[in-house]
């Protein structure tokens, strides 16, 4: 990677950061209650930054750590989320839920830019342990009393497709890379 590039990629993690640390508008949590609906759920990703660029980077993270991470690593994030959502449910809120979700796209995003590979399972923990706080921020915001299953399939499937879109992305990266360096 070029300094350059580097320098690109540091500001871009920066300036997401600052993004998910503004108040409200930037983050998909946003406290709503009208969270009854497979569209609501679908919709409810795609409503803030902090979610999208999580997802992508997780997604990107499970690209490049390779071999069975490729799909463990999404995989322990989604169980994790539902499980999450599931626990918002039934516990007391957690404190700092909020600020855990900034860091997770911290971290992934500091992850996947300073190419840090740790061995699968801590990154699978580690990853698993973000999921849960995405999800109990999901699962903090249904209406009590309500059939959840519609909401959750919903936000699971945009979850999903915003993990694959972070995987393409970095598989997309590394094939341009390598036709570079074998035209160089």
């Amino acid at each position: 990677m070029t300094q350059q590039t580097h320098r690109r990629l540091c500001v871009s993690l920066l300036l997401a950061a600052i993004a998910c640390a503004a108040p409200g508008d930037a983050l998909a949590h946003t406290g709503h209650s009208e969270t009854a609906s497979l569209w609501r759920g679908a919709m409810h990703p795609l409503t803030g930054l902090d979610h999208i660029l999580a997802m992508a980077f997780i997604g990107a993270v499970a690209a490049l750590s390779g071999g069975r991470a490729r799909w463990g690593v999404p995989l322990a994030f989604l169980a994790m989320m539902l499980a999450g959502a599931a626990a918002a449910g039934v516990m007391h809120p957690l404190p700092f839920v909020e600020a855990g979700v900034t860091a997770s796209v911290l971290i992934a995003g500091a992850m996947l830019f300073a190419r840090l590979r740790p061995p699968m399972a801590m990154t699978t923990a580690l990853i698993g342990a973000f999921g849960a706080l995405h999800g109990y921020a999901h699962g903090a915001e249904m209406a009590p009393n309500i059939d959840s299953t519609l909401y959750a399939i919903g936000f699971l499937a945009t979850s999903m497709a915003l993990l694959a879109a972070g995987f393409g992305a970095a598989v997309l990266v590394q094939r341009v890379r390598q036709a570079e360096g074998a035209a160089s």
